[in-house]
């Protein structure tokens, strides 16, 4: 596929996730729709200013969007905010992929759709996410989950990439784990795999 077509088919999720999974709450955590109003566009349009330099195919638009929250934080959402800050990502996706996260189960609906991607492999360390989000969606029979922590997992696999996608938002600590996380799947990789977090790098449409 070429970036123009991932493109295309990650836009049909994003203010879709409803029709995947209903709203229903875990212990702390919980899957919540919510109508984004023009205040709420504007309030996203700055915070995208200070954390991923500004990029028009971001901004928020007015819709219904849904939303993966830990008490009252949103950790992920099918806004195109969330959903096209992972093209870089899915630019590289081929063979067999390691991900680091579950959230809303977006990216492994659209790697199971996306041809040279052999298998994709989630590591999520909450059983409630996994109840939540997990159970609900259907994806083809090579996407696999394991319950675990990224920082602590260990295999005898190798991947041709390493996905780290754990952070609600982008700070020095996000930096930081990145960089501890790098070094550590470094030994999962395959001869030419690498490694991208998702707080990484923002692309450029500029295809």
């Amino acid at each position: 596929m070429n970036k123009f077509d991932i493109i295309r088919l990650a836009n049909k999720y994003v203010g879709n996730m409803h029709t995947y999974l209903k709203e229903n709450s875990v212990g702390d955590w919980s899957i919540i729709y919510r109508e984004a109003t023009e205040h709420d566009c504007i309030l996203e349009k700055e915070r995208i200013k200070l954390n991923f330099n500004f990029r028009d195919y971001l901004e928020l638009r007015p819709n219904k969007y849904t939303y993966l929250c830990n008490k009252d934080i949103y950790m992920m959402s099918d806004t195109n905010t969330e959903i096209f800050s992972n093209l870089e990502f899915l630019w590289k996706a081929k063979g067999d992929i390691l991900i680091g996260g579950l959230g809303l189960g977006i990216m492994p609906l659209i790697l199971s759709k996306m041809e040279g991607v052999k298998s994709v492999t989630i590591i999520e360390k909450e059983q409630d996410v996994i109840d939540l989000v997990w159970k609900q969606l259907r994806c083809s029979r090579h996407i696999d989950l394991v319950r675990g922590d990224v920082f602590t997992y260990d295999t005898d696999r190798k991947f041709d990439v390493v996905y780290m996608d754990i952070w609600a938002d982008l700070n020095q600590d996000t930096d930081s784990e990145a960089i501890v996380l790098e070094e550590k799947y470094k030994n999962y990789l395959s001869q030419n795999g690498f490694i991208l977090s998702w707080e990484q790098k923002i692309p450029n449409l500029g295809v």
